[in-house]
């Protein structure tokens, strides 16, 4: 019954979140509506469960120095690497704009490089979440 509550919440907030299948389309339809935004490179990661924290019940049994941790019942992060470029403000732009928007992605990465103002290359890394771990590659 606890496992099934725990699904239950996970698909209640799974709902919130992009499918993984819909992240790539969504994350263009943005930079299509940042014209001073300028997609150089896009790759998908491979799905991978995730990690949820340790349980204070599983703490009981083991080593003071080592937690036990245990996967989130059925839950999988699905990730895509942009690279990107344009300048400080529109990238800014876009950034702001996943994380404002209703349609729930999380970027977890994200390394800046600036060799000729005011030109920045941006690499991201944006995340969802799913119960399946299927996931199409780019």
């Amino acid at each position: 019954a606890r496992r099934r509550s725990e699904q239950q919440a996970i698909a209640d907030r799974a709902r919130a979140l992009v499918r993984p299948d819909e992240m790539v389309a969504l994350l263009e339809q943005w930079l299509a509506s940042h014209p001073g935004v300028r997609l150089i490179a896009m790759a998908s990661l491979p799905a991978t469960p995730l990690e949820a924290a340790p349980r204070a019940d599983a703490d009981a049994g083991a080593a003071k120095d080592r937690p036990v941790a245990t996967a989130a019942p059925g839950l999988y992060r699905h990730g895509v690497t942009l690279e990107i470029e344009g300048s400080w403000p529109a990238l800014r732009a876009y950034l702001g704009e996943i994380e404002r928007s209703p349609r729930r992605l999380h970027w977890s990465a994200l390394h800046l490089q600036s060799d000729e103002h005011p030109r920045v290359r941006m690499r991201l890394t944006v995340n969802t979440l799913a119960l399946e771990a299927a996931w199409l590659t780019l």
